[in-house]
């Protein structure tokens, strides 16, 4: 969802030369882009909200007079996250171009970029799911030392490190 919201926000902005750019999506705009279910899609959405990379609006719809919401993306404190969660002391930080323009530096940064394909979570049945055959397309493309005779071997550990879900999770999307 935030890469979903990057991608708007850099189109918007190199239209409009804003600095600060809104963005309201239905859930059907989302399923469609994206390829997350409403609830995770608003699960999603209120998480980031939480922790503060979202700033929510609510506003008026001028057609059908019901509540929107808009949200807008607060870089300062994605870029902090970011960095405190890759290790990057705070005079190295990441700027707001590392982030939307995916930099050579924000790429050095990262161990395991991984591209996000929608068409896998359809597929699969879900965003998760979908990462999980990502990465493992991934490894099979690279020839990476978790291949052994044909098949891929991962730990709980490996998954989770490398597309950031847990156990519980892992062990949904191989049902």
């Amino acid at each position: 969802l935030l890469s979903q919201y990057l991608f708007i926000t850099k189109v918007r902005a190199s239209k409009a030369d804003k600095d600060i750019v809104w963005i309201h999506r239905t859930s059907q705009q989302m399923l469609d882009e994206t390829a997350l279910t409403s609830s995770e899609y608003k699960r999603a959405r209120a998480q980031l909200i939480e922790i503060g990379v979202l700033v929510k609006q609510t506003r008026v719809c001028e057609i059908t007079g019901s509540p929107e919401i808009w949200v807008s993306i607060d870089f300062k404190r994605l870029c902090y996250l970011v960095a405190q969660s890759l290790g990057i002391d705070v005079v190295e930080a990441l700027t707001i171009d590392d982030l939307i323009l995916n930099s050579q530096r924000l790429k050095t940064y990262l161990r395991y970029p991984l591209p996000y394909r929608k068409v896998f979570a359809r597929i699969t049945g879900g965003v998760n799911a979908g990462l999980m055959m990502s990465c493992l397309l991934r490894s099979l493309e690279r020839g990476h030392d978790e291949i052994v005779k044909g098949y891929v071997s991962k730990s709980i550990t490996d998954w989770s490190e490398q597309i950031g879900i847990g156990w519980s999770a892992q062990k949904h999307c191989r049902n």
